[in-house]
């Protein structure tokens, strides 16, 4: 595949939307492949010669990353790669909900602490 930047300066307008449009579709496709397990970001690599991607591989997954992925891919109607995506974001909601704490037991807590201060 040849290199969609390759010459980019020297470019028409229309040329380099089209480069822009070819690196953000290889990003969104590349990121998909590694969220879902199909590939890892080395196999995408070494097979396509391509470290494009629209996610940061070496943190958790960003709700909003998957949010553009999924608008992304509707636009392309591509719907069973945004219900996939979908899940994943359900996942992530999980595990926010989960891990939340307890809204007003840090409330109650320092308000006992607070009293228990005052009382001696």
């Amino acid at each position: 595949m040849k290199d969609p930047i390759e010459g980019f300066n020297n470019m028409s307008e229309s040329e380099k939307e089209e480069a822009e449009r070819i690196l953000l579709d290889t990003a969104f496709r590349n990121s998909y492949q590694i969220i879902t397990g199909k590939s890892s970001f080395e196999n995408i690599i070494e097979e396509t010669g391509s470290f494009l991607i629209a996610h940061n591989p070496e943190s958790d997954l960003d709700k909003d990353d998957l949010i553009n992925m999924m608008s992304y891919f509707t636009e392309t109607e591509e719907y069973e790669k945004c219900g996939k995506i979908r899940d994943k974001i359900k996942e992530i909601k999980e595990i926010e909900v989960y891990h939340k704490p307890v809204e007003g037991i840090d409330r109650i807590f320092n308000k006992f602490v607070r009293r228990t201060k005052k009382d001696k």
